[in-house]
């Protein structure tokens, strides 16, 4: 069989089973799609570092001073010999592997340009230094010789610093005072960015080294020349470890060190040190991508797991009573739903979730069953409490929901693929349906939105705490299992219709309420910042939000029940159940955009 008798056979067969295919070309996109984003992540962590390497310069290392014991205690980093000029000048003549070695000192000051003063780095350098971290100037000029001798007053800029003290005007040949010494910017360093440890390294001003020490630290170091630490640059191609190893031997010469003494100095490789944290970022992207197709598997199973049961325990309300009471079955359901939802919360809250602060739970107890709170384990438990209540509450539809009889056929994608098109093809004539199927799409997925983000708006807007928004889900739970009961009774005397109509006008009056509201004030209306009126009129608004969501939810299932017929609701209900997920990506899409264009959503 030849390659093109092959092809033609492989797509026969993909169209003969085009569910079947659709629904594994779905799971293999989304499942690359997965693995894909996070191994960019990882990635990107990696580019980071790279990143990082590049702006701190190649083939670098630092030498500071080191610590000393007195009484059989070491006195901590730096309060050993001093580095000094000549230290540096003696590395970068006798160590061959050497290309420089630049001594600098280091404080903060401020910086003052005409009425602007802005605190930044101020460094006591020499060219060496910006040639060892590959630090080019963006304009201007370095540093010369004389000057470097003189204590001249000369200063280059990091972008940071100049941006602040000049805005967009040119800094060159501009005045500052460091320290109440005028100094004249010769040069503006390019941009160099963060470091590893997330400090702008372009908010800097750098002087000659001799400026530093007589002008801006009176004198400090004497006739020693001390200096805060040394970098070296090794020539490329040299080792960097024979190089380390010849700066510690020279060192010790100069600071004549005992054979068994510890070095009074440290030298830090930092390229070696970012080349690790690089391999601990690949080793992330590795187990970011493990992590990322099991979770896929697992969420995959679960969402497949409760969808299917979601449409199947629907399919079946037809069968369960007369078509009058449809909506107070639909209703009393949606109750207990909440209901099960508050007691298994509530659990969580006593016996297992422990707080923070003490590691107890909410009645003061360690959690049950031996779980560590140090480890999070009681708040962790919510997963297998979640599957445990599933599996025990399942227990009785099992045993006493009687499903329809009807004829057991073999599964059969194609048919089911034809059955399912027959039913879209058939929207066109059923108006209603149709309809319903188009708005319920729109509704739902509002509803949605305001379950998900009510608690980000709290935070953002009116600075709710946890316990606050905790709360606030409560209010809203409690509030729907009493409404959707009573709205369960309203839809069986008036229809579902009414109950969707008026709950969505309560959703919409809620939303207009939350949109015109700050702290501050309510459409325009000043409240007291420090009141307590806004987090009332909120937490109002949640109860609204429960109870209309929850009679929403259940008269949107008696109007869908209304719609199909017992043999047919399983089909009616998947169409339910798709349409309500086809545009989920809108709401938060939305918010999205007018969050970005008015600007709320976070708090000055």
């Amino acid at each position: 069989m030849d390659f093109l008798e092959s092809t033609k056979m492989a797509v026969k067969t993909l169209t003969v089973n085009k569910l079947r295919s659709t629904l594994t070309m779905l799971g293999i996109i989304i499942g690359v799609a997965a693995v894909i984003t996070m191994i960019a992540v990882g990635q990107g962590a990696t580019d980071r570092v790279q990143e990082q390497m590049k702006g701190l310069g190649s083939n670098i290392m630092l030498v500071l001073p080191g610590s000393i014991t007195q009484g059989g205690a070491r006195m901590g980093a730096q309060t050993g010999q001093a580095l000094t000029e000549e230290d540096a000048l003696a590395i970068a003549l006798e160590v061959p592997e050497v290309q420089v070695a630049a001594p600098s000192m280091r404080s903060a000051a401020q910086v003052v340009a005409g009425n602007t003063n802005w605190s930044t780095s101020v460094f006591g350098t020499t060219n060496d230094y910006l040639e060892a971290r590959e630090w080019p100037l963006e304009s201007g000029r370095l540093f010369e010789a004389a000057e470097v001798a003189g204590s001249a007053k000369v200063v280059i800029i990091g972008q940071t610093a100049a941006r602040e003290l000049f805005g967009d005007a040119d800094p060159l040949d501009q005045v500052i005072r460091v320290k109440k010494v005028p100094v004249t910017i010769i040069g503006v360093l390019s941009k160099k960015g963060q470091n590893s440890l997330g400090q702008d390294q372009d908010d800097v001003v750098m002087l000659p080294i001799s400026t530093f020490r007589n002008r801006i630290q009176g004198g400090w170091g004497g006739k020693s020349k001390r200096v805060g630490s040394i970098s070296v640059k090794v020539r490329e191609g040299q080792s960097m470890k024979a190089a380390e190893d010849n700066i510690k031997d020279l060192l010790r010469q100069r600071f004549k060190v005992q054979p068994n003494a510890d070095d009074p100095f440290s030298i830090r490789n930092l390229t070696e040190i970012l080349q690790a944290q690089e391999a601990s970022s690949r080793v992330m992207t590795l187990l970011l991508a493990a992590v990322a197709g099991i979770s896929l598997i697992i969420g995959g199973i679960g969402i497949i797991g409760m969808e299917f049961a979601t449409i199947f325990t629907n399919a079946l309300m037809p069968t369960l009573t007369q078509a009058d009471d449809l909506g107070a079955v639909s209703g009393t359901g949606f109750a207990f739903g909440y209901l099960g939802g508050l007691l298994a919360l509530v659990l969580m809250l006593l016996f297992f979730a422990e707080g923070a602060d003490n590691g107890l739970t909410l009645i003061g107890l360690e959690p049950l069953f031996g779980l560590d709170p140090e480890a999070r384990e009681g708040t962790r438990f919510v997963g297998p409490f979640t599957a445990i209540w599933f599996a025990v509450f399942m227990i009785p539809f099992f045993l006493w929901v009687k499903e329809p009889k009807t004829d057991t056929r073999p599964l059969h994608f194609g048919r089911a693929w034809a059955s399912l098109r027959d039913l879209l093809r058939s929207l066109r004539f059923r108006g209603s349906l149709s309809a319903y199927l188009a708005s319920s799409l729109f509704y739902r997925d509002a509803l949605n939105a305001l379950y998900a983000f009510g608690g980000l708006y709290a935070s953002g807007v009116l600075g709710w705490s946890i316990i606050q928004i905790g709360i606030f889900g409560i209010v809203g739970a409690v509030t729907a299992m009493v409404a959707a009961f009573l709205g369960g009774q309203a839809d069986r005397a008036f229809g579902p219709k009414p109950v969707i109509a008026w709950s969505i006008v309560v959703l919409i009056l809620v939303c207009l309420v939350i949109v015109g509201m700050t702290r501050e004030s309510l459409w325009g209306l000043a409240l007291d910042p420090a009141s307590s009126l806004p987090d009332w009129i909120f937490f109002a608004c949640g109860a609204l939000i429960g109870a209309a969501g929850g009679t929403l939810q259940a008269a949107s299932r008696t109007m869908m029940a209304r719609h199909t017929t017992p043999d047919r609701a399983t089909e009616a209900f998947g169409l339910f159940a798709l349409s309500g997920k086809v545009a989920s990506f809108m709401s938060p899409a939305l918010i999205a955009l007018a969050t970005m264009a008015t600007g709320w959503g976070s708090r000055p």
